[in-house]
């Protein structure tokens, strides 16, 4: 009995020699379904950023005698209607949406960090201008809101970055403000102010990575948001415009054959399915971590 007391203290002593960073990697590693898509997004940027450096045809690359040919020695994946490599496409196509996906959320990250930080922070007048901006840019559809921006502005792959950025911070506004609130009259903050610290270093400085857990969350899964919403504005014609590849764009030039060619609409939509329930997935496991590691 002795033995097994001094075993498990030794177990909880380990534990708790632990640093936060190996309990968030341990119970992440422990969440199946986030531990595998982190695996799986893995694999995904590195097809798509290292790959395309060892094909043997550029995805805009034209054979007019060999189009919607299948799958073959020299074509992984057939060619499209055009007669280009689809598996080159593919792969080019997923560098589009995998960057858009990162740049558009690391906009919305900005804007939303900063607005729920002030007006979380300074709270009354501030407070309500911030939040009631908000809240009416919240009872418009976001595609709907993102369609008229585009719509003013010929598509490229900045603006339509720069579009879904700005068109999609309001969640992690209102997330951040709900955090600056419940830090904003903490010990530590009243201890910087008696000290003469400024607003800014206090907000940024202190209570920020307090208030950074969710942010990471919420902007993982808005990943895959933003790749869904991309897709589909390349879909519509409004988002990348061929011949550059995309998937949303490939998605467009298959639906004519999707009776005899299938697989030209299956290959892109399978990638954006898996992509996207990959970064939920993902996000689910750091909330799990990052609950936990707290």
């Amino acid at each position: 009995m002795a033995e097994t007391t001094l075993a498990s203290k030794a177990r909880t002593s380990k534990r708790d020699a632990q640093s936060p960073f190996h309990v968030f990697a341990n119970r992440l590693v422990r969440y199946r379904p986030g531990f595998y898509s982190l695996i799986i997004l893995v694999i995904l940027y590195i097809l798509a950023f290292i790959g395309p450096f060892f094909l043997r045809y550029s995805p805009n690359e034209l054979d007019l005698t060999n189009m919607l040919s299948g799958p073959s020695i020299h074509h992984l994946l057939g060619t499209d209607e055009n007669g280009r490599d689809v598996f080159a496409r593919l792969l080019y196509g997923g560098r589009v949406s995998l960057i858009v996906g990162l740049i558009a959320v690391l906009i919305s990250d900005t804007v939303g960090v900063l607005l729920g930080a002030v007006s979380g922070y300074f709270g009354k007048v501030t407070d309500l201008l911030v939040m009631r901006f908000t809240d009416a840019l919240l009872a418009i559809p976001g595609f709907l809101l993102l369609l008229v921006v585009l719509s003013l502005f010929s598509p490229s792959l900045t603006k339509i970055e720069l579009a879904i950025g700005l068109t999609s911070w309001m969640t992690i506004a209102r997330l951040v403000r709900g955090e600056f609130l419940r830090f904003k009259d903490s010990d530590f903050v009243l201890a910087s102010k008696s000290i003469g610290a400024s607003d800014w270093r206090i907000m940024f400085r202190h209570i920020l990575p307090q208030s950074v857990s969710p942010v990471i969350v919420a902007s993982s899964i808005l990943v895959g948001v933003a790749i869904i919403l991309e897709s589909s504005l390349s879909y519509l014609g409004l988002g990348i415009q061929p011949p550059q590849a995309s998937w949303g764009n490939m998605l467009t030039g298959a639906q004519n054959y999707v009776w005899t060619e299938p697989m030209l609409a299956i290959y892109p939509g399978l990638l954006i399915l898996i992509t996207v329930a990959a970064f939920n997935y993902f996000g689910e496991g750091l909330r799990t971590a990052l609950n936990v590691a707290e």
